[in-house]
């Protein structure tokens, strides 16, 4: 693609949207979304295009209001994210569609270039504090972790760099900084290069027997890839339980997006039956019926929550039923069912853990597994 650096800002404006919206499209077929949702895309398009209509000639615009400007279009785009498996929509066939340069954790931008991390100190003159106040704008979010991570997502959707014209040049580095990391490549959904390090092309769930006495269990997605999976892995645990003295548990969650929030029940009356003690981690990736399993370990076998907070509040919403048009290109979606936690967490807001195990970016870099190691010998000096 060529950088599109050379033309006026109202030129950029109209071929990013055309640009984005064949991508888009592309990657739609080829993930062989259904009908309404290429239905529902192409609705947003029209969208972006009377958007651009309507704003007219923005060449008088200074350069902060008229990046401003391009994330109000992009944020039209945004329920891309929503619609379609964010691994699928920037990749399709191992190829890369969208650049993915930027990570934001704990309130800074890094710059991921040659498997090294940089900090950043501003992108085409904004300093990224003010660049995510724009962001933020767009992103109406239950809890924070969840705005956050939808954040690093628009930063890489709405910034890629041939689409904007902007170029690494435009990018000034904090004193040139650069944070090592172990990890070959860097993706936003792939659990690799996060606690507990395992691949988003693993096994979703797992088991084994740690310091001969420990069950550790990892459970990260409420689904299965062929029926019957759950099923099997239920009496693999059972196996291993008959072979060990078993009397703790590590139940791992993190990372856990959903999927069937009942999946799990069987393996947690099974840890009830056996009477064992344990604890439960998890952290801010931790959506949807990822919540479920929190909230059943907690309500059926008493688990000790340690980690970080989960991404999703005690009182939450459920499966989006519909839309109320505020104004043109503004709109509120509203569900019909809605789930209260509140009778287990005691929490009005984000769902937070019973030990809060802080993370920093040099533990994210370095690959320690700080909540495990806590969860471990919590264990051996509780039970």
């Amino acid at each position: 693609m060529e950088s599109l650096s050379n033309l006026t800002k109202t030129e950029k404006l109209i071929e990013s949207a055309k640009i984005i919206e064949e991508k888009l499209l592309k990657i739609l077929k080829e993930c062989k979304a259904d009908k309404s949702v290429i239905e529902n895309q192409l609705q947003i398009n029209e969208a972006v295009e009377s958007f651009i209509t309507k704003t007219g000639n923005i060449e008088f615009l200074s350069d902060e209001q008229y990046v401003a400007k391009l994330l109000e279009m992009c944020s039209l785009f945004k329920n891309a994210h929503i619609s379609v498996n964010y691994s699928n929509f920037l990749y399709a066939n191992g190829k890369r569609f969208l650049s993915q340069h930027l990570f934001y954790f704990d309130g800074k931008i890094y710059l991921i270039q040659e498997n090294k991390f940089f900090e950043v100190k501003n992108i085409g003159g904004w300093l990224p504090e003010k660049l995510c106040k724009e962001f933020y704008k767009f992103l109406a979010y239950e809890t924070n972790e969840r705005r956050d991570l939808q954040l690093s997502k628009m930063l890489n959707f709405v910034l890629p760099y041939n689409v904007l014209g902007i170029d690494y040049s435009h990018i000034e580095l904090l004193n040139g900084e650069i944070l090592s990391c172990d990890s070959s490549d860097f993706f936003i959904n792939d659990n690799s290069f996060f606690p507990p390090f395992k691949s988003i092309d693993e096994k979703l769930y797992d088991s084994m027997i740690i310091d001969n006495h420990i069950l550790q269990i990892e459970y990260f997605s409420c689904s299965e890839n062929n029926e019957g999976d759950f099923s099997k892995f239920l009496e693999d645990v059972k196996e291993k339980s008959k072979n060990h003295p078993i009397d703790c548990y590590i139940l791992d969650i993190r990372g856990n997006p959903g999927g069937n929030s009942e999946l799990i029940l069987p393996l947690l009356e099974f840890l009830k039956e056996k009477n064992l003690k344990g604890v439960t981690l998890t952290d801010n990736r931790v959506f949807s019926s990822g919540t479920f399993a929190a909230y059943y370990a907690k309500k059926i076998l008493s688990s000790i929550l340690i980690g970080q907070k989960l991404g999703q509040g005690s009182a939450r919403f459920g499966q989006s039923s519909g839309k109320i048009d505020l104004c043109d290109n503004l709109f509120i979606r509203y569900t019909e069912k809605f789930f209260d936690f509140r009778d287990v967490f005691k929490e009005e807001g984000p769902i937070k853990p019973d030990i809060e195990v802080p993370l920093a970016f040099e533990d994210i870099c370095t690959k320690t597994d700080k909540t495990f190691d806590y969860a471990r010998n919590y264990i051996e000096n509780t039970f």
